[in-house]
């Protein structure tokens, strides 16, 4: 919009489809634009996942060769020694922001159909207080919500739940998007039930999650239930997850990200 050119830029979503900004009247059409017209006058595009290449390439027409894709990653010192922590029967847990792309009616569900399940909802967020209220509305007590807490606190919870979530609501903005917390549940060795985003396919492609549609909210609970069930699944998911990390590392992440530059 300024007339700037030729310069390099790094699109970790696409927010013009989100949940946030629905609400707001000409909104998605004003960021529709400044998005279009970003992508539009660039040298190269660094993006978080295939569907956003795929997304810019066939729906916007970027030049393939103009896009660059370099996923999230997690940082491995931080993970490393909780590894091995014992699993706690029926823990499920989630990390992360309490943003509007998160689904948390499939939460909700979730802890109705299994009253035996803990589930730690951790983080904080703009729709935090908002869901605070639902759960106390619903009058569930097997869902936890509390707050922030200090790395080893969380990654803590996160090792000892038998299963890790990330339902998310059906956008376009959570289908292209590449989310770290996935990255973190897999360096952990957990078993991971996630609603398909740009960071779920390529666990999806390795056998390293149970991988739902987020158009579909009975595919992600029944997910979770497989996984709470079945401890050789668990195990074969969470092996086939850690193993797939080892190469996305922040380390190795930002080695691609300076071979792009040297290369440009």
């Amino acid at each position: 919009s300024l007339g700037c050119s030729n310069y390099i830029l790094d699109v970790h979503d696409l927010e013009f489809d989100g949940s946030l900004y629905k609400s707001i009247p000409l909104a998605p059409k004003v960021i529709y634009y400044l998005e279009r017209n970003a992508v539009s006058k660039v040298s190269k595009i660094i993006v978080v996942s295939e569907p956003m290449r795929d997304f810019l390439v066939n729906e916007w027409k970027v030049p393939e060769d103009k896009i660059e894709i370099i996923p999230n990653g997690y940082f491995e010192e931080k993970l490393e020694r909780f590894d091995g922590s014992e699993e706690e029967e029926g823990l499920i847990s989630f990390i992360g922001v309490f943003t509007h792309n998160i689904d948390y009616d499939k939460v909700i569900e979730l802890a109705k159909s299994r009253e035996d399940a803990r589930i730690y909802m951790i983080g904080d967020g703009p729709m935090r207080a908002e869901f605070i209220k639902r759960v106390k509305r619903e009058g569930l007590r097997n869902i936890l919500v509390p707050g922030f807490l200090p790395d080893d606190e969380a990654y803590s919870i996160l090792a000892k739940s038998q299963v890790c979530i990330f339902p998310l609501k059906n956008t376009l903005h959570t289908r292209v998007a590449g989310h770290m917390k996935t990255f973190d549940y897999a360096a952990l060795g957990k078993a991971i039930a996630t609603d398909r985003d740009g960071t779920a396919v390529i666990f999806e492609k390795h056998d390293a999650a149970l991988v739902s549609d987020p158009a579909n909210p009975n595919e992600f609970i029944e997910g979770v239930h497989r996984l709470l069930e079945d401890s050789n699944l668990r195990r074969k998911l969470g092996e086939n997850a850690r193993r797939l990390v080892k190469d996305f590392t922040w380390e190795k992440q930002g080695e691609r990200l300076v071979r792009m530059y040297e290369s440009k």
